[in-house]
């Protein structure tokens, strides 16, 4: 056997190193084929749905049917109860809730995550049809938005008309011009009064008759309607038969016949007054100083882009007010999410830039050389870009968290090395002849594999993620989709397009520097290195011992779903919670009887005696106790208190339930800046739930009125 080992044959070039040297044969053709991402990648952009938050709610349906004048516990049984269990068994159900109140009953089913929503929504509509339900109740089905879809909410403004005259064409005019934009899914309107023709009965003159409020219905009934007789030819000529016998003015409401005696008729003005009134109210909304307003509040349909949508409705608002309302007759934006949007935007924007400067300083620094660390830098842009084309393909949408979580350190980590060691090379060989296409391919094929697999690792690392389901799952895939198309996109532009710009800004060669900062940091390192190496033991020891003490802290870690809101705040106000509030307004009046508050508002618009109007006379109380005061109304924006729930049932709540939202000066905006947070401190302090408190505060409410509704699980 001979003594000495033959040689090694040469290693064959490996995949990444062969697309270097590809790229580098074709160093126009890579330029150009980075112009078109840089296009693709903006194309991407302005199509990508930008929100503020993602919405972390599973595909879901309700059915609302509503059967006026029966308590909960008949709802429950006659109609919630037969919803239920005629919808049990439609695929990929998740699970059923329900809530019975006062001539309502809400049904809620929610699907699987990655339902298709019209899938869900029309296995219901199938159904819908076999339900046994008493006789005249329709069930319908709730708009499709999702329980964050709120983007807009107006009131109508009029200084010559009634809160019923705007109803009116909130419900007529405003309504449909609304919903007939594209990507919104409902326009739900509150408040005012819905007109109605009326016929008041007199109880003697009825009995006098011997007739029954059944038999007058039964009349009024049987003569409201056409009928079509046919046709007939006459002189060549079709001829249309009809009897017209639609109600149409009051008059003609108090001539229907209702019994003839002795040959005389009997009318309905004989026995009554018809009158043109407010349909029986369960909710009252209020706006500024106005006891009694009307609003509208659109909703996005689910899957649009909010952005979009909302240019789309100012602009149908502009038209209203110009062209289609009446002059007197104004609609009034009080909320729009373009505002969160804007801001959430600019956050993410001005968080990228910053962290793309610090990563460009940092490079320079370390690497001493301008041109390396622009050559660098060039990977995060392009990044980015490669990551709005992914977002862009799946459908998803761009947030706070999927943009804004991009660590643009792991971004870098592959073009610091490749960059670093190409400079290096390039450096060894100052005052030489050399091919600088070849430095190069040699340089990159010392560290392509290492870098192969060390964003290989990172990928993997966010596998996990892809995991998780349920609200979790949606919250955290954008973020970690977001960051494996970056790492991707960042591994392919170092392995192509930094060699070529190394090629072309550095082909006559580079002269390495002395930095003398990072040869301080350098030798302390070092010498901490030898230190450690020295004393294994101790170094185990010490490393384990903080890593316990780390771990004894999370229990002392505080856990939010997300931080306490800063620009916007909402205020909720319910009887169990503030009773250290109502013995203080007891005690303003007792000093001030004539105090404004406690005179009752003029029109309740047939909210009547009884729990809802002590509720709302509560709610005027609490507005003027706590935020009519001089040192915390600077800070609102706008008050609007509202109760109860609107006659088409959209808001699942009983008729004494009541609410306030204040919209406060943005911090640092204004008058001091410091507003909102002076408001909450006075109003917790008077029993107020502030803030995040709002949701709990809001879940507690039917627990305050007693038989107001029942709850199934």
């Amino acid at each position: 056997m001979s003594d000495h080992l033959p040689p090694m044959p040469p290693r064959a070039a490996s995949l990444m190193n062969r697309l270097v040297g590809a790229s580098l044969a074709q160093r126009f053709l890579v330029a150009l084929l980075m112009l078109v991402l840089v296009g693709a990648g903006v194309h991407a952009l302005h199509r990508l749905p930008v929100d503020a938050y993602p919405d972390l709610s599973p595909p879901s349906v309700e059915i609302v049917t509503q059967w006026p004048g029966h308590t909960a516990e008949e709802v429950e049984r006659l109609i919630t109860v037969p919803a239920e269990q005629g919808m049990t068994g439609i695929p990929k159900t998740d699970n059923t809730r329900s809530i019975s109140l006062y001539g309502l009953s809400v049904v809620t089913l929610t699907f699987d995550n990655g339902t298709d929503n019209y899938f869900a929504r029309q296995e219901v509509f199938n159904r819908l049809g076999d339900l046994d339900l008493p006789d005249g109740v329709k069930p319908s089905v709730s708009p499709l938005s999702s329980p964050s879809g709120l983007i807009y909410r107006y009131v109508l403004q009029s200084s010559d008309r009634s809160p019923m005259e705007l109803k009116t064409f909130e419900d007529w005019v405003v309504e449909p011009q609304y919903r007939a934009v594209a990507g919104v899914a409902d326009d739900s309107g509150f408040g005012g009064g819905s007109m109605q023709y009326q016929v008041l009965l007199d109880p003697a003159k009825i009995a006098g008759v011997g007739l029954t409020a059944q038999q007058v219905q039964a009349a009024l009934a049987a003569n409201n309607g056409n009928a079509g007789g046919g046709f007939y030819s006459q002189g060549g000529q079709f001829y249309y038969v009809r009897g017209v016998g639609r109600l149409q003015t009051l008059e003609d409401i108090g001539n229907v016949v209702l019994a003839v005696h002795d040959g005389n008729p009997v009318l309905i003005k004989d026995v009554g007054r018809v009158v043109i009134g407010i349909a029986p109210r369960l909710g009252q909304f209020g706006f500024e100083k106005q006891d009694d307003a009307v609003e509208g509040v659109i909703s996005l349909r689910t899957g649009e882009k909010t952005q979009d949508v909302l240019q789309r409705v100012e602009a149908k608002t502009k038209e209203l007010n110009e062209q289609i309302l009446p002059k007197d007759i104004k609609v009034h934006p009080f909320y729009d999410r373009s505002d969160l949007v804007a801001v959430t935007t600019q956050v993410v924007k001005d968080n990228l830039l910053r962290g793309m400067l610090l990563v460009v300083v940092v490079l320079i620094f370390f690497l001493y050389d301008v041109r390396a660390g622009l050559i660098v830098a060039v990977t995060i842009p392009l990044s980015l870009l490669v990551a709005f084309i992914g977002l862009d393909l799946q459908g998803a949408s761009a947030n706070l968290l999927s943009i804004g979580a991009i660590d643009f350190g792991i971004l870098v980590d592959a073009a610091v090395v490749m960059v670093e060691n190409i400079y290096r090379q390039l450096a060894d060989r100052e005052g030489t002849q050399f091919n600088v296409i070849e430095v190069i391919r040699d340089a990159a094929a010392e560290v392509d594999r290492p870098l192969f697999y060390a964003v290989a690792v990172i990928v993997v690392s966010f596998l996990p993620i892809y995991v998780l389901s349920g609200p979790s799952g949606t919250l955290f895939k954008p973020m970690a989709d977001t960051m494996v198309f970056a790492l991707v996109g960042s591994l392919v532009i170092t392995l192509t397009l930094l060699p070529v710009l190394c090629s072309w800004f550095m082909r006559h060669g580079v002269r390495e520097r002395r930095n003398r900062a990072f040869e301080a940091i350098k030798s302390v390192y070092v010498k901490g290195l030898d230190f450690c190496l020295a004393r294994v033991w101790l170094t185990t020891i010490v490393s384990a011992l903080l890593l316990g003490l780390s771990l004894l802290l999370i229990p002392r870690i505080g856990a939010e779903f997300h931080a306490a809101p800063g620009r916007r705040r909402a205020v909720g106000a319910r009887d169990h919670a503030v009773h250290h509030l109502v013995r203080r307004i007891g005690e303003d009046h007792a000093a001030d009887p004539r105090h404004p508050a406690f005179v009752p508002p003029g029109h309740h618009g047939g909210l009547g005696a009884g729990p809802a109007r002590r509720r709302y006379r509560f709610d005027r109380l609490l507005q003027c106790r706590v935020l009519c005061r001089p040192e915390t109304v600077f800070a609102v924006d706008g008050r609007v208190p509202d109760q109860g729930r609107a006659d088409r049932g959209d808001q699942q709540e009983a008729a004494g339930v009541s609410r306030h939202h204040l919209q406060l000066h943005p911090a640092g905006r204004g008058r001091g800046g410091r507003g909102g947070d002076r408001l909450e401190e006075r109003a917790g302090g008077e029993g107020v739930r502030c803030g995040s408190e709002h949701a709990a505060a809001e879940g507690q409410g039917d627990q305050a009125c007693a038989g107001a509704g029942a709850r199934r699980p």
